[in-house]
């Protein structure tokens, strides 16, 4: 393996990292190596962790990387790339502002120090040890959605509610619910010239 950063490298690291074949493709690989601040040919070493926007992460792709992705792939890559490298903890994030609001303009990713450091040693002799270290301690989005599917399988019994509900079969209950519909149809034809005009509509009605 190359110490170098190119898109064919980043695409075999994820996969070995243990995500599945719609998170190592060239997209997800671009925005890793955004994340790690590398540009191409760079050594693996040198890679960081700033945080950054998904903003960001796509202005890194296109100045560095050739790929200019569009504003309206903006979710693509939230949802289909971001989303599941955090929830395989290759990233976190709002690392400086862990309550920020989920709709904050200064949303943002880095990659987990742990993640770094198996990723800086891509490529020396360190690396496979560092591998099989890190998936024991975090097996990889594959994994994960493999637990979550055999959870899913898991059997469940519906217990059928054989009483009535309350007043179901209250002949003057119904009534008055029709009643009450009837007004708000009779509120939603009339104009009123002022207030007190609707107040008493609204007493009788509630009177009844």
């Amino acid at each position: 393996m190359s110490s170098s950063a190119s898109i064919g490298e980043c695409r075999w690291l994820l996969r070995n990292m243990g995500f599945d074949r719609e998170r190592y493709n060239e997209r997800s690989a671009l925005v890793l190596m955004a994340l790690l601040g590398l540009k191409p040919d760079d050594p693996w070493a040198g890679s960081g962790a700033p945080p950054l926007r998904t903003v960001e992460i796509m202005g890194w792709i296109r100045d560095h990387w050739g790929v200019d992705y569009k504003p309206n792939t903006r979710e693509t890559i939230r949802r289909q790339t971001l989303h599941q490298f955090v929830q395989a903890h290759l990233v976190v994030e709002n690392p400086d502002e862990p309550t920020r609001p989920i709709n904050s303009p200064k949303w943002c990713y880095q990659v987990t120090t742990a993640a770094l450091d198996l990723i800086r040693s891509h490529g020396t002799d360190r690396f496979g040890h560092n591998l099989r270290r890190y998936l024991s301690e975090r097996p990889g989005l594959e994994a994960a959605y493999r637990q979550e599917r055999d959870l899913l399988k898991i059997p469940v019994t519906l217990h059928a509610w054989d009483d009535p509900l309350p007043g179901e079969a209250d002949g003057e209950w119904v009534e008055k619910f029709f009643e009450f519909e009837r007004t708000l149809m009779t509120l939603s034809m009339r104009s009123y010239e002022n207030l007190d005009d609707l107040d008493n509509l609204l007493k009788r009605a509630n009177a009844r």
